[in-house]
């Protein structure tokens, strides 16, 4: 899914020739390494490394697949953002039984590769083509938060810290020794968007950072901690049962759960109406405040709508009901109040 404008991420074609210019090469570094990516988080991270000098010989990223109702074949957007920068693009199958990625590596000879969510395993053969090994940039506290869904398993946990991890690659998933690790706080009102861009970032700047210090050997790696070992979901496993609201649970749990999958699977709800029949909305935005409402549950007021709990209320902010446009809950509830079958304060 692409969370943002792919135009107001990438970087133009001018600020790119002015890194590659031959009188511009004490801002380049000497760096032969291969980037390996697929989504927005791979857009940001490469963004931040072609700015702080590094540019790479190579991209590889994942096939063109088929994407919405319509499964219309679109590219990885960090291939559409390599072809406006004329960096070379390779798009194997699988590292490990696509003969041509090996081949496509070694003519390259590189020094080192930089991973950033490509969304593929490696194999010893793949990682041994690489001198200097295979870095990869991970969005958590690693051993915290092994696998794919880190940001939304921070959020969905309440986690009030994160951070950026820099580990060298072997087989296993996440698993490789630490090069470096800058903690961030995660902020109350933060959404999983919010937090990805902002860990993208530091994730490219921490990168430019540690490949000069790893290539001049002054760094040691150290082992993870694999009693601290937490694993999170695969996005696979994520189903839409998982945004369901259980307007039961405790309000905190609930509004974690809508920062974290807000954006997908997304959080939703069932509401009856008056007709017996029922609508659907995405919850997109919220926020908890003090109330003397009573009784609990899920109530309607004149301009508010949400989950009241122990004299706080989970204030629904912002919502999509099925099939419409996004809306202020206030714009909702002027045309859908008299007809919704909750109470109404």
């Amino acid at each position: 899914m692409e969370y943002y404008s792919l135009i107001k991420q990438k970087i133009s074609a001018k600020e790119y020739r002015h890194y590659r210019h031959p009188y511009n090469n004490s801002h380049m570094h000497n760096i032969k390494f291969i980037f390996f990516g697929s989504n927005q988080f791979s857009v940001l991270v490469l963004k931040r490394l072609i700015q702080n000098g590094f540019v790479p010989a190579l991209t590889i990223t994942v096939p063109d697949a088929p994407v919405g109702k319509k499964q219309i074949i679109t590219p990885p957007l960090i291939k559409s953002m390599a072809q406006e920068l004329r960096i070379a693009i390779a798009q194997p199958t699988s590292l490990k039984k696509d003969l041509s990625a090996a081949q496509t590596i070694a003519l390259r000879h590189p020094d080192i590769g930089i991973v950033a969510e490509y969304g593929r395993f490696f194999n010893k053969t793949i990682i041994d083509l690489f001198p200097l090994g295979v870095l990869v940039v991970h969005p958590s506290l690693l051993p915290k938060w092994r696998g794919v869904t880190p940001i939304q398993s921070a959020l969905l946990n309440g986690d009030t810290e994160t951070g950026i991890t820099i580990i060298q690659l072997d087989e296993h998933m996440d698993h490789g020794p630490i090069l470096a690790q800058e903690k961030t706080p995660i902020v109350p009102d933060e959404y999983f968007y919010e937090l990805y861009e902002r860990l993208a970032n530091m994730g490219g700047d921490l990168l430019s950072c540690v490949i000069p210090q790893w290539l001049n050997k002054k760094i040691i790696p150290k082992p993870q901690d694999e009693t601290k070992t937490t694993f999170c979901k695969k996005i696979s496993d994520m189903s839409r049962e998982d945004g369901r609201v259980n307007t039961s649970q405790p309000i905190e749990q609930t509004y974690n759960q809508i920062r974290a999958f807000s954006t997908e699977p997304g959080c939703w709800l069932e509401l009856s109406m008056k007709n017996e029949q029922t609508i659907t909305i995405k919850i997109l935005t919220a926020h908890i405040e003090h109330t003397d409402i009573q009784p609990e549950g899920l109530i309607a007021q004149k301009d508010k709508f949400g989950i009241v709990q122990k004299n706080r209320m989970l204030v629904f902010d912002q919502i999509q009901p099925q099939g419409k446009n996004k809306m202020k809950t206030q714009d909702f509830l002027r045309g859908n109040k008299d007809k919704l079958d909750i109470p109404v304060i």
